[in-house]
């Protein structure tokens, strides 16, 4: 159950985080050099989320 519940939760914050990038783009599009840098760091950090959880996929599949 708490693989489940796992999954569950990494599957809304890939979303969630998917919609705010979404938004953050959309808003900051050709506003300025900063706003480059911000979605740029945006970015990296929903790679680096999207990264963990395909990391952790076949260690929850095998427990």
């Amino acid at each position: 159950m708490a693989q489940f519940m796992t999954a569950l939760l990494a599957i809304a914050y890939l979303i969630a985080s998917s919609i705010v990038a979404y938004i953050l783009l959309n808003r900051f599009t050709w506003r300025g050099r900063a706003s480059w840098v911000l979605m740029g760091v945006g970015f990296m950090i929903l790679a680096l989320t999207l990264q963990v959880i395909f990391q952790e996929m076949p260690l929850l599949m095998i427990s």
